[in-house]
C-alpha cells in the first residue's frame, strides 16, 4: 500500500519494497498481465497529483534532507488516500497511502460481486 512511483519499474516488471520484513529492501517481480491496470493506475494518480500539487508524506527525516521532494512525482504513493491528513512533525497537509482497511474492504467487495456472478 505504500509502494511510491519510483520503486515501480515497468519497464523490468518490478517494484521494490522498502522496509519489509526484518526492516530490508526487496525487489519483487510484477506479472505482465498487471502491467496496464498499474498503467492505468499512473494515470489516475498523475492527474490527481498534477490537479492538486499536494506534498506526499515522506519518511523519517526526509523532508529535511531533500526539501520539495514532497512535491516530485516519484515520492507520491501508487495507491494514495482520497482524504489529506496533517502532518504532525510539520503542521502541513499532506497526502499519505490507502490504509490497509480500505484495501481489506476493497478486496472483500470484489470476492463478494465475484461469487454473486
Amino acid at each position: 500500500m505504500n509502494l511510491r512511483i519510483h520503486d515501480l519499474d515497468l519497464k523490468h516488471s518490478s517494484a521494490t519494497v522498502r522496509d519489509g520484513k526484518g526492516g530490508k529492501d526487496r525487489v519483487c517481480i510484477i506479472g505482465r498481465k498487471l502491467e496496464p491496470d498499474l498503467r492505468h493506475q499512473l494515470n489516475d494518480v498523475k492527474r490527481l497529483f498534477e490537479m492538486e500539487q499536494v506534498p506526499a508524506s515522506l519518511p523519517g527525516a526526509l523532508d529535511r534532507k531533500y526539501p520539495g521532494a514532497a512535491l516530485t512525482w516519484g515520492w507520491q504513493y501508487l495507491f494514495p488516500s482520497e482524504r489529506l491528513s496533517i502532518d504532525p512533525d510539520s503542521g502541513l497537509i499532506k497526502r499519505h497511502h490507502i490504509h490497509r482497511v480500505c484495501l481489506q474492504r476493497a478486496m472483500s467487495d470484489a470476492v463478494r460481486k465475484k461469487r454473486q456472478t
